[in-house]
C-alpha cells in the first residue's frame, strides 16, 4: 500500500501525475472497480394485491427476500468502496484550488452563456462544500462572485441588482 503514500497533493499544475498516481492507488487497494460500476438500483418492493391471499403474499416475500439481500450487500459493497475512494480523493486535493477558481472566475462570454457561468460557478461551490465542512460560503458571497466576475457590459445589470430593495440584508 505503498502507492497510497506517493500520491501528491493536487495543486493544480500535477493533475496527469496525481490522476495516474490516484488510479494506480485504487488498482492496489482494489476500489477501482467503483469508478465505472454505477451505484446498484434498489429492486422495486412488491405490494400485496387485493386478491393475494395469505398463502400467496408470504410467497411473494419469499420470493422477494434474496433479491432484497442481494442489493443490500451489493449496495453496500459499493457505499463502501465509494467512501474509500471519496476520502482518499478529498485528502489529496488542495481546497485552495477550487476556491482560487471560484475567485478568479470571470465570464468571457466565449461558447456559453451567462446563465451557464453562473451555474458553473455554482457547481464550485457545490463541489467545495463537502471537500470542506469548516468552508461555510454564504449565498450573498456566491452573488457578490457572480458579479465580480462579470465583463463590463454587465455593470447596467450589476447596479440594477444591487439598488433592488429585496436585496439589501
Amino acid at each position: 500500500m505503498s502507492c497510497i503514500k506517493d500520491v501528491p497533493t493536487l495543486r493544480g499544475d500535477n493533475y496527469t501525475e496525481w490522476r495516474k498516481k490516484v488510479d494506480f492507488a485504487f488498482v492496489c487497494a482494489e476500489v477501482d472497480w467503483v469508478l465505472e460500476t454505477p451505484k446498484p438500483t434498489k429492486p422495486i418492493d412488491h405490494f400485496r394485491d387485493y386478491k393475494d391471499n395469505d398463502d400467496a403474499w408470504e410467497k411473494k416475500k419469499r420470493d422477494h427476500a434474496p433479491v432484497e439481500m442481494a442489493y443490500t450487500l451489493e449496495n453496500q459493497k459499493w457505499l463502501t468502496a465509494d467512501k474509500k475512494c471519496m476520502a482518499f480523493i478529498k485528502n489529496t486535493i488542495e481546497n485552495a484550488i477550487l476556491l482560487k477558481q471560484l475567485m478568479t472566475e470571470k465570464y468571457t462570454g466565449g461558447g456559453h452563456g451567462s446563465r451557464e457561468h453562473i451555474l458553473g460557478m455554482c457547481n464550485m461551490v457545490a463541489k467545495l462544500k463537502p471537500m470542506d465542512d469548516d468552508l461555510d460560503l454564504k449565498p450573498a458571497l456566491l452573488v457578490h462572485l457572480v458579479m465580480a466576475s462579470l465583463p463590463q457590459q454587465f455593470d447596467t445589470f450589476v447596479v440594477n441588482y444591487n439598488m433592488s430593495p429585496k436585496n439589501e440584508t
